[in-house]
């Protein structure tokens, strides 16, 4: 008996160990990711944010507040696109994904704003027993050099396109 109480110890051991490699590895993957990745609990509070979400809800001059949920947030403040992401992750907690939602998330009113791609999933837990998400994984992409080119285009093609219809004199 003392012996077999001894292996399950052991096992047990080796599977914590296991679980806590496993651990300390999704959280350097998380850390390492160069999109934001903001995680939710069923009620829309903010449980986890990487480095990458961080720094872009910083540069929106966005400071998640713990224990209150995200649309509480954004309706006390003068953020549309926060309202607009709260309203994405109550969709997501009522089972819906979704995918390349763009948004101006931008205080300074500099000449390119922040821009950014927000994909919302659902996630349920692993025997799918509850009816509702258990938590809401959001991908944060700063689109924002995109935004510059397409605004950079724009600007070129209305600069040269009088010049473009100006017949060249002949010489």
């Amino acid at each position: 008996m003392d012996l077999e109480n001894g292996r399950l110890r052991e096992r047990e051991t080796k599977l914590g160990r296991q679980a806590e490699i496993g651990r300390q590895r999704l959280e350097l993957i998380i850390g390492s990711m160069a999109e934001g990745l903001l995680i939710t609990d069923e009620l829309g509070t903010v449980t986890l944010l990487n480095n990458s979400a961080q720094q872009l809800l910083a540069q929106a001059e966005i400071v998640p507040k713990q224990d209150t949920p995200l649309r509480e947030q954004s309706s006390s403040g003068d953020t549309d696109w926060l309202i607009q992401l709260s309203e994405l992750i109550d969709h997501a907690l009522a089972g819906e994904t979704i995918m390349n939602q763009e948004f101006i998330a931008d205080k300074s009113g500099g000449a390119v704003p922040l821009s950014l791609n927000i994909s919302v999933a659902p996630l349920h837990d692993a025997n799918k027993a509850l009816p509702h998400a258990i938590c809401v994984v959001a991908v944060l992409n700063d689109v924002t050099p995109n935004t510059q080119i397409e605004q950079l285009k724009i600007e070129i093609v209305s600069f040269f396109s009088p010049h473009l219809l100006t017949p060249l004199p002949a010489t």
